[in-house]
């Protein structure tokens, strides 16, 4: 082994602590890197290819029950290469006393060749009260094959012989609405059942209330359901779902952009910080190494080969936390893939090695940690022998600027921290370093706190300040309020308001919206609203609410008037005034008066739904009623979230350590750099009769205001961060609240203090096993 080699293995050796730390900086990037890249990938390429061969439809439209042949003129449209006329229907199935999970019946025409299911099990039905259940309801309330469930259709109760389990590309992500976000695999479930069984007892023969479609691969999907709305307005058209705006799809894309994002933003961040930590040891490195380096270059040394092994360090780090890195996150990709099927049901998710990730973390790494090291070394050129085995000059003493503004408060400070002050001072860079480090550490922290507080924060402002009632009652056809009585005869009724729903199009300049409205009482009280100032608001008699993820695509704010117009009513649109842009984090829509909404849609337009409080199970009551198709109760929402929420807590918790040993790493090496290049200053202060808890105390002090400027300086760095996530990350079903809770700034403020006290205790070893009688002879010799 040559003789800097060996040199440079005592130096790893010596700095083995920092180096471990740096090492792991890497390992966790690259581990990121590589585990949410695989898994991005392979879910991606499975899903699409699942789309693909299970053909599922570009376009789906939901009508009031209208004549099949109205697929006929969908046909007609061009751009359009296949479509199919449907009946769904949401009803439920008592399958025990006390369970009545919500279930999708979905009826599609003999040999369907748009959104084919996929069989896990058993085959489609045929007809004769056959239905095929979706696997993973199935599998969550234990049913199989040649089972038989009871099914609620019109007010009666019909048995339907179980024939198969199936997946479906239109329920990867299974829920019921927006306002459930969390799949009840147990509670909500979807069976296919032959067209003429659900017309037959629900819609009449030669009737459907859905269609799906297929598009030429060229066609835009947003010009083509626009020519639909146009050719079928006033036919029953409710509303055209663009592959986009679906809501299985758009969740699925939602986490796989989620995925892509961080797989990017995290090792760009570690290898970031883990530069910044390399550039401070070799700098340090390269100070205490002044008269070796003088030595070396006397002896014949050129200062490309003491460059080359000061480049070798860094090149080290580098190699040893990819190798790592990339290895076990490949490994890691494979259970966190298999945890991932149980969100999304997707089969067969491909579980492939792309050399790619591999070669680009690698090259990357290394391009990181070998630049860096050449960028600190480049200091070693150019110097000459003898002047590199005398000592550097220390840097000149002048006064601070609060003993030149303020003199007399310099004197009030006590002499311990107007010490440590000095040395702030003397060396601003590392102070720099060390309070950004702080910074850094309570940004990373905040991150998964301030995301745990949001969903928190979501359930709690969603369903308790502005959802406040108990139960949605959905009827599967408008119906007059006398009818909606005659539906809740058997329910105590403690409040209840009506509401209406319709597709409706808000234009503004050339601007244009499509989505569904949703038309309560004037100056509802069951459902509130909360403007962007924090005000509460009642929905107005004149005028519209507009959610803030529709006012920002359209450009909107409030006293704009806009142009209402709705795909039910032919040549009619009016000018709406828009009262308040209101918050909404799950869904988002237009509000407005009932009045309005019969004044926009035409006459006497019956209810859609009910919103009501009630100590009774609505659900139980409700069940079998004839002209109710769903109820949902918004305590079971509550409870499903909290069921999920040890999940939250596990993944947050991870991403909190991580955050964790990413600042102790920060921290350790900035205060162990900062150490190390005072080795002789300790040592003076040792000679001059200073005890080890003094010196100790000294880092204390200075390392208190690190924390606390970095503290400081963290408040606006996370806050960035937080907006940037809520920017990527909300779409049209779900926002994210930009919304900080003191509780979360003071967590991740506790935990940067405790990882800070951490380091100071590994610091405060390192303090007490320092040889200062060495440290000082080095500095005299």
């Amino acid at each position: 082994m040559k003789i800097l080699d060996r040199r440079l293995v005592r130096n790893m050796n010596s700095s083995r602590a920092q180096m471990l730390a740096v090492t792991v900086v890497i390992i966790m990037g690259l581990v990121a890197f590589t585990m949410l890249s695989t898994i991005s990938e392979n879910m991606s390429d499975s899903l699409y290819s699942y789309y693909e061969s299970q053909a599922f439809a570009d376009l789906h439209l939901e009508f009031s029950w209208t004549d099949v042949a109205t697929v006929d003129e969908i046909l007609r449209v061009e751009g359009v290469r296949g479509a199919e006329g449907r009946a769904v229907v949401q009803t439920r199935a008592p399958l025990a006393e006390d369970h009545e999970p919500t279930l999708r019946l979905i009826g599609t025409p003999p040999g369907s060749s748009v959104n084919i299911p996929y069989l896990v099990e058993g085959r489609m039905p045929s007809g004769d009260l056959e239905i095929a259940l979706l696997h993973s309801f199935a599998r969550a309330n234990d049913i199989g094959p040649g089972d038989e469930i009871p099914v609620v259709l019109s007010g009666r109760e019909t048995s339907f012989t179980v024939v198969g389990l199936a997946m479906s590309p239109e329920f990867t992500y299974a829920i019921e609405d927006i306002r459930s976000m969390l799949p009840d695999d147990r509670g909500f479930g979807v069976g296919f059942v032959a067209l003429s069984d659900l017309q037959e007892r629900v819609g009449g023969y030669g009737r459907m209330n859905s269609a799906t479609v297929l598009l030429e691969p060229s066609a835009d999907p947003d010009d083509v359901a626009d020519a639909i709305e146009d050719r079928v307005t006033g036919w029953g058209l409710r509303s055209v779902i663009t592959r986009d705006d679906h809501i299985s799809h758009t969740m699925v894309e939602m986490e796989l952009d989620g995925l892509e994002q961080v797989s990017q933003m995290i090792p760009v961040a570690f290898l970031g910080i883990a530069a910044v930590v390399i550039y401070m040891m070799l700098s340090r490195m390269i100070q205490d190494d002044r008269a070796s380096i003088g030595i070396l270059k006397a002896t014949g040394y050129t200062d490309g080969e003491i460059l080359f092994h000061y480049f070798k360090y860094a090149l080290v780090m580098g190699i040893i936390g990819a190798v790592i890195g990339l290895a076990s996150g490949q490994l890691l990709s494979i259970p966190f893939s298999a945890f991932f099927v149980e969100f999304f049901h997707i089969p067969d998710i491909r579980a492939t090695v792309d050399p790619l990730y591999h070669l680009i973390g690698f090259t990357v790494t290394v391009a990181f940690c070998g630049a860096t090291g050449l960028l600190a070394a480049r200091g070693t050129l150019g110097v000459a022998p003898a002047e590199a085995l005398r000592p550097p000059a220390p840097p000149p003493g002048s006064k601070n600027m609060i003993e030149i503004l303020a003199p007399a408060s310099w004197d009030a400070i006590p002499f311990a921290w107007r010490t440590a002050l000095r040395y702030i001072f003397r060396g601003k860079r590392r102070f720099f370093l060390g309070m950004m480090g702080v910074a850094l550490t309570f940004t990373v922290v905040l991150l998964p706190v301030y995301a745990y507080s949001a969903m928190m924060g979501i359930f709690v402002d969603q369903f308790q300040e502005l959802d406040v009632y108990d139960f949605t009652v959905s009827f599967d056809a408008p119906v007059t309020l006398a009818g909606a009585r005659d539906i809740l005869r058997d329910v105590r009724v403690e409040e209840v308001e009506p509401f209406m729903e319709y597709p409706v199009s808000i234009e503004w300049g050339w601007r244009e919206q499509g989505m569904v409205a949703k038309a309560l009482p004037a100056g509802a009280a069951l459902q509130r609203f909360e403007d962007l100032n924090g005000s509460e608001r009642t929905v107005p008699e004149r005028g519209i609410f507009i959610s803030e993820y529709v006012a920002d695509r359209l450009g909107v704010a409030a006293g704009d008037f806009v142009e209402v117009s709705s795909p039910m009513v032919r040549d009619r649109t009016v000018q709406m005034p828009v009262r308040a842009v209101v918050v909404q984090y799950l869904g988002s829509g237009v509000y407005m008066s009932i009045d309005q909404m019969r004044a926009l849609v035409g006459g006497g337009a019956g209810y859609d739904g009910v919103l009501l409080n009630s100590g009774d199970d609505v659900s139980t009551i409700l069940s079998g009623t004839r002209g109710v198709a769903s109820v949902q109760s918004t305590q079971e929402l509550v409870d499903r979230f909290m069921d999920y929420l040890g999940f939250f807590i596990f993944a947050l918790g991870f991403y909190s350590v991580v955050g964790g040993v990413l600042g102790f790493a920060i921290l350790f090496n900035t205060v162990s750099a900062s150490v190390s290049e005072r080795r002789r200053e300790i040592a003076s202060l040792r000679v001059l009769g200073y005890s080890k808890a003094e010196v100790f105390g000294l880092l204390v002090r200075e390392n208190l205001l690190a924390i606390i400027m970095g503290l400081v300086v963290g408040l606006p760095m996370g806050y960035s961060m937080v907006a940037l996530i809520v920017h990527y990350f909300s779409t049209e079903l779900f926002s994210l609240p930009l919304k900080i809770s003191p509780e979360a700034v003071a967590f991740a403020a506790a935990m940067t203090v405790g990882f800070s006290t951490i380091t100071m205790l590994a610091v405060r070893v390192r303090v007490r096993r320092m040889g200062f009688l060495e440290a000082l002879t080095s500095r005299l010799s």
